[in-house]
């Protein structure tokens, strides 16, 4: 990726010059012109880091995976008043579980969002935090905080569960773990990893699971790219 022009911002803030404009070129060797360029890479699911996850919960990262889960929770409703976990309560599972919940209105049904930890959005601030407890409480969502999940099962596989899904949980000091949770439906935001070193490579990453580093307006840094006169001490 090429911009047509110097990328590069005064430490007293400001941009000088334009940071619109440039070219792409791809692996084909095909030259693409642009205006404004968006990274949007993606990410991974980290579904089978649990046992029974890939069969019996439902990733939320691609269109399918949508399609999908709206096409779940709609026979799920079809039975009646529905309990839906959405596992990972990062950004994602946050975001998720408040738009499911805002899907099942008043019509009847149970949204629980479950956290391996104390907290939901534990690598964002206090005031994102405190925002995004506030929109979960209106949409009614339950936080169920220190839920890390061992294994899910289909109530075929447990036989004993008077829904469709079973999750179990485990503790890392040794204690009694909590009791499982029976669901009608799972939905699956935990472990999410971007895509951007594989795709990128290192020099345009910031830490070590691979996000792509940027300002504080998201414009993209680039910690070892070779467009000219980039100035890392200043953008």
């Amino acid at each position: 990726m090429q911009p047509d022009c110097t990328l590069q911002g005064p430490r007293g803030g400001g941009v000088l010059g334009s940071v619109g404009g440039g070219t792409v070129t791809l692996g084909s060797g095909q030259t693409l012109p642009y205006d404004w360029l968006v990274l949007a890479l993606g990410a991974t699911s980290s579904v089978d880091i649990v046992p029974g996850a890939r069969g019996h919960a439902i990733p939320f990262l691609t269109l399918e995976d949508v399609q999908r889960a709206e096409k779940a929770l709609k026979q799920a409703r079809g039975a009646g008043r529905v309990r839906i976990a959405v596992i990972g309560a990062a950004l994602a599972g946050v975001e998720l579980a408040a738009a499911v919940a805002g899907v099942l209105g008043d019509s009847g049904g149970e949204v629980l969002l479950l956290a391996s930890g104390a907290d939901i959005m534990p690598e964002n601030t206090d005031g994102q935090r405190a925002a995004a407890r506030a929109a979960l409480t209106r949409a009614r969502v339950e936080v169920v905080p220190f839920r890390r999940v061992a294994s899910i099962s289909g109530a075929a596989d447990e036989g004993a569960s008077p829904r469709q899904r079973k999750v179990c949980f485990r503790t890392s000091d040794g204690t009694a773990p909590p009791p499982p949770l029976d669901v009608d439906l799972v939905l699956w935001t935990a472990g999410q990893r971007p895509v951007g070193a594989q795709l990128l490579g290192p020099g345009w990453l910031n830490d070590a699971i691979g996000r792509i580093s940027t300002d504080a307006t998201l414009r993209v840094r680039c910690v070892s790219c070779t467009w000219p006169n980039f100035q890392t001490d200043t953008y």
